[in-house]
C-alpha cells in the first residue's frame, strides 16, 4: 500500500517494486526507526490518517521511555528535511499493513542506508544516499537531521538496547 487511503490489501501488497526487509542487513534499531518513519511518511501522504500518532506510539513501543520522545522527534525532523529537498513522490510501504511492513521500497532502503551510514560515521556513504534521496538538491539539512537521529541510537554493531520497561505507574 503506497500512499493510497483504502486499497484492498492483497492488491496493495503486490510489492510495489520492493524487496523483503529481512533479506537486508539493517539491524533491529534501524527497522524500528523505519516503522516510526513510515508512520510519518503516511501522515504526510494522507493527513487524515493522523498516522504521526502511530509514529510516536511505535517509538514508545520500541525504545525506552527516556529515549523514545527524542527519537520520535528526530525521525520526523529527518523525514521533513528530506521532504523539503526532494521534488518527486517518496515511495514507502504502509506500516499498518503487516504484509507491506515486511517489505522495503528502494526509497526506504536509501533512507535507512543513510541512517546506517551515519551510525557507522561513514559520511561519504551517507552523502551518496542523501544525494539520491534529495534528488541532487541541497542535502545538508537532511544529513544533519540524520546525524541527530543516528545519535539517538547505539552505534551500529553495539548491543541493541533492551525493550522498554512498562510505563512508570502503569
Amino acid at each position: 500500500m503506497n500512499q493510497s487511503a483504502t486499497p484492498p490489501r492483497a492488491a496493495a501488497c503486490a510489492g510495489h517494486r520492493s524487496e523483503p526487509l529481512d533479506a537486508l542487513s539493517f539491524d533491529a534499531a534501524e527497522r524500528d526507526v523505519l516503522t516510526i518513519a513510515r508512520h510519518y511518511f503516511r501522515s504526510f501522504a494522507m493527513p487524515g490518517t493522523q498516522s504521526w500518532i502511530g509514529g510516536i506510539g511505535a517509538a514508545l513501543a520500541a525504545f525506552d521511555h527516556d529515549r523514545a520522545p527524542g527519537l520520535a522527534v528526530a525521525a520526523v525532523a529527518a523525514v521533513q528535511a528530506m521532504r523539503q529537498a526532494r521534488a518527486s513522490t517518496f515511495r514507502f510501504n504502509d506500516p499498518c499493513c503487516p504484509d507491506c511492513a515486511r517489505r522495503i521500497t528502494r526509497h526506504e532502503k536509501a533512507w535507512l542506508g543513510a541512517l546506517a551510514a551515519m551510525r557507522e560515521r561513514a559520511h561519504e556513504r551517507a552523502s551518496g544516499h542523501a544525494v539520491i534521496l534529495c534528488e541532487g538538491a541541497d542535502h545538508a539539512a537532511f544529513l544533519r537531521a540524520m546525524a541527530v537521529l543516528a545519535g539517538h541510537l547505539p552505534p551500529r554493531g553495539a548491543a541493541a538496547p533492551g525493550r522498554p520497561a512498562p510505563f512508570p505507574g502503569g
